[in-house]
């Protein structure tokens, strides 16, 4: 089924462990998800594919994770983080704020590939075209 399918990889990220400055892990190089097996944690609502890729990994290793709150919100769950009490597994690129938060590598890592991606043999507007080409051409995020 993807041999239909056309695709470009913009960029690449990595999840990371997102906590308030006065967490007790916030001196931490690492997190595995045995570290995080009872942390309260708040997760993107639950048709996400974040929520979709952290769960299947804690329960590959026999774990429930202990989701406090599902939002859609990124500045919702950073005021839940500000607390101290709970963390957020986000995207790197998503945790932009180091005077407030902490960002941990999660150790196995998780990474998320994003791009575009459009059905082979079908009329694609030339706008669109224009679009793809020019960020094939210029490598805009990566």
């Amino acid at each position: 089924m993807i041999d239909q399918f056309n695709s470009h990889v913009l960029m690449e990220d990595s999840y990371v462990y997102c906590i308030g400055r006065n967490h007790r892990y916030a001196g931490e190089k690492e997190v595995t998800f045995e570290m995080l097996r009872d942390e309260k944690i708040i997760l993107f609502n639950t048709d996400s594919v974040q929520n979709e890729t952290v769960t299947a990994r804690y329960r590959a290793m026999g774990l429930t994770p202990n989701v406090i709150a599902y939002s859609s919100q990124l500045y919702t769950i950073l005021n839940f983080l500000r607390g101290g009490s709970c963390g957020a597994l986000l995207y790197s690129a998503l945790a932009v704020n180091p005077r407030d938060f902490v960002q941990i590598p999660i150790k196995p890592d998780i990474t998320s590939k994003f791009g575009v991606i459009w059905k082979k043999g079908v009329f694609v507007p030339e706008r669109t075209n224009k679009f793809i080409e020019y960020i094939k051409k210029h490598q805009i995020i990566r």
